[in-house]
């Protein structure tokens, strides 16, 4: 650490061990409000600069900053983060992401999770990412990444209800808890402390009697967004084991969203902005100029509805067009909507299966696809379900003075698949699959169909929800994953995203 951060953190921990604030919350946050407004960046896309910059304003505004954050780690987090990425953009490093847009908005969504005060967090979007290409790009701010956040805590009956309750005490701790899981065990010791210290709790408390019912209770929770969950438990060995367990993004033991550099929480696209539409006006024009089908039953060649949770669907607008002498369901936004529920519910029950059962039935299609001679595509098959191999998925482990933090590459979500060609689609959809994500493949008059081949997912044993077709003729634009020119251990970087076990050292 050189001699300028000795000297912040110095003044960081004097600050806070004075009771005698001298600036006013109220005021602080204005002034605070103000610095946001006067950030000007000659280039807006130089993300090493604006990280730079915005060090350079904390630290010569400290004790404002400091006066409205609840704990001096708060602020010396939310410098180191900007400091170490700073560095990673300065020199091009690359991280855990191809993608710096996708760097820069998990930077932003880890940060305002430190400091959840508005106008800090409005300092640092304006700071990083206003009017930048990774704003653009995603059409998110900072209060848009929150409603997507599942944040639970686990009491086990090993647990320190002491730490526990010091920590609930941070304000910022409670209003963001969507449950509380208690064991039975020590119900009634957790219920007389918190009438102790706080009289009530408006956080759901639920209570579980062994680990077995805990992990079928926490496997019911929504799909989306980003999943953290803190466990408290003197056994470390034994919330280890649970932390492996969980479909989680973070979980951490013994403390609860205490950050430091090592850890990036993963920023997902919202799926329904994948889509964009044409306009009402636009899909009216179109529906006149285009020979739309409303009644297939006369129609003479093959018809393909759109396919999703295992079973043909029809559309909700009854359209079809036609298409290389078949007749193609015509998906509007309700059709868009009904497929992904059905490709997170999908993603729910695949990616909770082993690699080795994932494999066995893809050799299960492999071999179906050759029986129909399909040997190309069964070959593609057969090759790409061995991608885990090309790209081990080892455990890293690091640790500072105070966190020991592993990271285990975990299944990304949905993936949007979209080729001209069935071979290349085939891949990407064995890569897709093999990492334990589900799929949404889309076709219209320019791209492969994969319709004649759903009925050979079906034989092959793949779950409901794991592969969805929706053919669309009034998309504008889709943000799908182009997976074609990457190598293997990027299509499997691509694929994945970190989970973090953070066990607290002291």
């Amino acid at each position: 650490m050189d001699d300028n951060a000795i000297d912040y953190v110095n003044i960081i921990n004097e600050y806070y061990t004075n009771l005698e604030y001298d600036i006013n919350k109220k005021v602080s946050l204005k002034r605070i409000s103000d610095l946001s407004l006067g950030l000007k960046f000659q280039d807006v896309n130089n993300f090493a600069v604006r990280l730079d910059e915005a060090v350079s304003i904390i630290q010569d505004n400290v004790l404002l900053f400091a006066s409205v954050c609840e704990h001096k780690d708060v602020l010396t987090s939310i410098i180191d983060y900007l400091n170490y990425f700073g560095v990673q953009f300065m020199y091009d490093i690359k991280g855990e992401f191809n993608d710096k847009y996708e760097t820069i908005m998990s930077l932003m969504l880890t940060i305002c999770n430190i400091s959840k005060e508005p106008e800090v967090q409005l300092f640092l979007e304006n700071a990083i990412i206003k009017d930048s290409e990774a704003q653009n790009c995603t059409q998110e701010n900072c209060k848009s990444l929150f409603p997507s956040q599942y944040i639970e805590m686990v009491l086990l009956e090993e647990s320190d209800l002491y730490a526990f309750i010091n920590c609930l005490k941070m304000k910022n701790v409670a209003s963001s808890l969507h449950k509380i899981w208690v064991q039975q065990s020590i119900k009634q010791t957790f219920q007389w402390h918190i009438k102790k210290y706080f009289g009530h709790l408006n956080v759901p408390i639920h209570i579980f009697q062994s680990q077995q019912e805990l992990l079928n209770l926490l496997s019911q929770i929504p799909y989306f967004g980003l999943k953290i969950l803190s466990i408290w438990s003197e056994d470390i060995v034994g919330a280890r084991n649970l932390a492996m367990s969980l479909q989680r993004h973070v979980v951490f033991i013994n403390t609860h969203m205490n950050f430091c550099a090592g850890i990036l929480l993963p920023y997902a696209k919202l799926l329904d902005r994948t889509f964009q539409f044409l306009s009402e006006d636009e899909y009216m024009s179109e529906k006149h100029n285009y020979k739309w089908i409303i009644n297939p039953k006369s129609y003479k060649g093959s018809i393909y509805n759109l396919f999703y949770n295992n079973i043909w669907q029809k559309p909700v607008r009854n359209m079809y067009w036609e298409h290389n002498d078949m007749l193609l369901a015509n998906a509007t936004c309700e059709d868009f909507t009904r497929c992904i529920k059905s490709a997170e519910e999908g993603y729910k029950i695949w990616s909770a299966k082993s690699i080795n059962s994932r494999m066995h039935v893809l050799s299960k299609l492999a071999s179906i696809l050759k029986y129909k001679n399909e040997s190309l595509l069964a070959d593609v098959v057969s090759k790409w379900k061995k991608l885990p191999y090309f790209c081990v998925n080892l455990l890293t482990c690091h640790e500072t003075e105070q966190f020991e933090i592993t990271k285990i590459r975990i299944p990304k979500g949905v993936s949007i698949l979209e080729e001209k060609d069935k071979v290349t689609l085939f891949r990407e959809l064995t890569q897709c699959l093999i990492t334990g994500n589900s799929i949404i493949v889309i076709c219209n008059a320019d791209l492969c169909t994969l319709a004649p081949y759903c009925d050979i997912f079906l034989t092959a044993t793949i779950p409901p929800g794991v592969i969805n077709l929706l053919s669309s003729n009034i998309l504008v634009d889709v943000k799908y994953d182009n997976l074609a020119e990457l190598k293997p251990e990027e299509v499997y970087v691509q694929l994945t995203i970190n989970k973090h076990i953070v066990l607290c050292l002291k």
